[in-house]
């Protein structure tokens, strides 16, 4: 015999059971989480009837997902419910929380996480508290599992399309941005910009400071540029030091422009990070974008190699994208492979340019300038092999080379009969920021006799500035080895003169470009005459780069300016050739046909 109501629980169970596999099978399709809550409801309010409804935290506070049976208002007031409340001491011994009219309890992930809540409404004259069966709280534990996969791909899709650092856009999400908007192009066609922006000397910040001011640094300067774009506008971090801009509205060239000026003009203000104050500049390559040629090389590659122009002609500057700029990214890509054997193949070489006395016409020094001659093809510019050495990380070991070098021919130069001679080298700010420069400088100086002639280590002044105390903990710990300091291109960076007094500095360099100041059809720089005025009160010698006439020789003596180089009295010759000038004398008969005009 069959008794019917005895099959009715098993009938019941499978039933369920049906259910929780197909609400597991909805979260894995990854259906929209309402949905999958709306399902859970309904089968929740076989066990409520007088209804329920979840809730999902979104930031603050709860947010209405699914319901059966309760109304706007109490909606409303779940709705206002401090997240607080759900994880206080009031709860009853199953988990619910008093609320009005309602009994509310927390929706928590196996991590603890507070993912939302459920609410059922209760009778307050009830003398026991409702409890439900077993199966009321499994469909609690999916809804609990549904909101929590939500969230983990919510995350896992921002993090797919943002910079964790920045919490900018990435590249990948801006390529996908920027082929929409090419692909509009063939039905709307309205020329747009992509801009590259790229952080001058930024490696210099984290070697000096470190990466955890670095990256503070790189967040702020997000931040700022993130406020100087439009509306429509997509700005992206594409990793390390660089940023890509798409500007909606910039059809021509005077348009993107400006937004590029805008950009630089945001970063003219130092950042203040940790008592630092930093100066910032930026290199920005600009690319127009039209339905003409929406189909061509990948704008951003463009954008790139414009950029490296920019920096090529001194950084701090936008540079509008041509032809030309991809094959110098291609020869530039073919350089720094190529200069990772410089040093092993012995391709680097030494040339020296005299330094005079403007009064007397006597040579009192040369400055080592580092030349790269390949086997291939042959000499590379300096202006074309040093930022690539910079921006790959060679400069130190080329640095190192350089003083190693400089000081060898020194010590050669006093073996054969030669006077005492001061070499200058030129260091960049990435090598002379490093932690460890000063003892690896103290290190190779035991190996040479010293005292033959005297090193002279130049540095801009933009660099000295990102950070003093180590500037100054360093020459004056090279200073005690007989190490002197000049101040290269100086009146160009962005500092105050307050900060040169707190130097140990011998010297300043004047920059080329206030020599060319000098001609007879205008007065007399006040700027370049004050620079000299400076530096006689603060007992500094005083040397003007970049002389090129007996004009400019005579003005720089007239001001009281010490000493000049330039091609007036001799372009950079190799040692051999410096070091028969000199026996000669031959280039001290230049420096003083130079002062007779």
């Amino acid at each position: 015999m069959i008794h019917l109501p005895d099959r009715l629980p098993e009938r019941e169970s499978a039933r369920r059971e049906r259910t929780r596999v197909r609400i597991l099978e909805m979260i894995v399709r990854t259906e929209p989480v309402r949905d999958v809550l709306n399902t859970i409801v309904e089968e929740m309010s076989a066990a409520s009837p007088a209804g329920v409804a979840i809730l999902i935290v979104r930031g603050f506070h709860l947010e209405a997902a699914a319901k059966r049976g309760l109304t706007d208002a109490e909606l409303t007031m779940l709705q206002q419910l401090p997240l607080a409340r759900l994880v206080d001491a009031e709860a009853d011994c199953y988990g619910w929380h008093p609320a009005g009219n309602l009994l509310v309890r927390g929706l928590v992930s196996g991590a603890g996480e507070m993912l939302g809540a459920i609410a059922i409404p209760s009778d307050p004259k009830a003398a026991d508290l409702p409890r439900f069966p077993e199966e009321f709280e499994t469909l609690e534990s999916l809804a609990a599992f549904a909101i929590e996969h939500e969230n983990l791909l919510a995350e896992l899709t921002w993090r797919a399309e943002h910079d964790s650092l920045t919490e900018l856009c990435n590249r990948q999400w801006f390529e996908r941005k920027l082929a929409v908007r090419k692909f509009e192009l063939r039905r709307k066609p309205a020329s747009f910009a992509v801009l590259s922006l790229n952080i001058d000397r930024f490696s210099l910040i984290n070697d000096v400071l470190g990466y955890r001011v670095g990256n503070r640094l790189l967040r702020e300067v997000a931040a700022r540029l993130q406020t100087n774009i439009g509306p429509d506008d997509f700005i992206a971090r594409a990793g390390g030091n660089e940023f890509l801009f798409l500007i909606a509205h910039a059809g021509s060239t005077e348009e993107a422009c400006a937004a590029g000026e805008r950009l630089l003009s945001s970063l003219r203000q130092p950042f203040l990070i940790d008592d630092h104050e930093l100066f910032v500049s930026a290199s920005i390559g600009i690319t127009i974008v039209s339905a003409e040629d929406s189909a061509a090389d990948e704008p951003e590659s463009r954008a790139w190699a414009a950029m490296t122009n920019a920096k090529m002609r001194g950084r701090n500057q936008i540079a509008l994208f041509d032809l030309s700029m991809l094959q110098n990214s291609r020869e530039r890509l073919e350089i720094g492979f190529r200069l990772r054997n410089a040093i092993a193949n012995g391709e680097l070489e030494l040339h020296y340019q005299p330094q005079v006395d403007l009064a007397t016409g006597a040579i009192i020094g040369a400055e080592a300038l580092l030349r790269w001659r390949h086997a291939a093809i042959g000499f590379v510019s300096p202006g074309t092999f040093i930022p690539v050495a910079e921006e790959s990380g060679l400069i130190t070991n080329f640095g190192e080379w350089t003083i190693a070098e400089a000081i060898r021919q020194g010590t050669a130069w006093k073996r054969a009969g030669l006077e005492p001679l001061r070499i200058a080298v030129n260091i960049s700010p990435v090598h002379f920021m490093r932690e460890d420069f000063a003892s690896r400088l103290r290190e190779l100086l035991r190996h040479f006799d010293t005292d033959s002639f005297a090193l002279e280590l130049e540095i801009i002044e933009t660099a000295v500035m990102q950070d003093l105390d180590h500037a100054r903990a360093v020459m004056q710990d090279l200073g005690t080895a007989g190490v002197a300091f000049a101040i290269d291109d100086f009146g160009t960076g962005h500092s105050s003169l307050a900060w040169l007094q707190k130097l140990p500095v011998q010297r300043l360099k004047i920059a080329q470009n206030f020599v060319n100041e000098i001609s007879s059809a205008v007065t007399r720089p006040t700027l370049l005459a004050n620079i000299i005025r400076l530096a006689r009160e603060m007992h500094l010698a005083c040397l003007a780069e970049g002389v090129e006439t007996g004009e400019q020789a005579l003005a720089l003596a007239a001001m009281g300016c010490d000493e000049a180089q330039g091609f007036l009295y001799s372009r950079p010759v190799n040692a051999a050739d410096l070091g028969r000038l000199l026996g000669e004398g031959l280039v001290a008969d230049v420096a003083l046909a130079g002062q007779r005009g």
